[in-house]
């Protein structure tokens, strides 16, 4: 047997909004691209610049606002 998606402990398989579902899947790019760093051209203090334009937190595991992707 190969499940795939995510299941909690007792075997039941979990549905994740689409939200989470994209926040996973930045996580993921960016644990990829940048391993541990976090620093580099487009990272300061774990600040991320994504190529969307849209900014991620990779120490507060959220999206940053508009207001403080201009100040990265």
């Amino acid at each position: 047997m190969n499940p795939t998606g995510i299941y909690d402990k007792n075997g039941v398989k979990v549905t994740l909004s689409e939200e989470a579902t994209n926040q996973i899947r930045v996580e993921a790019t960016i644990k990829d691209l940048f391993g541990e760093a976090m620093n580099s051209s487009t990272m300061i203090n774990g600040k991320i610049l994504l190529p969307d334009g849209r900014g991620y937190d990779r120490n507060a595991r959220k999206f940053l606002t508009s207001e403080e992707v201009t100040t990265l």
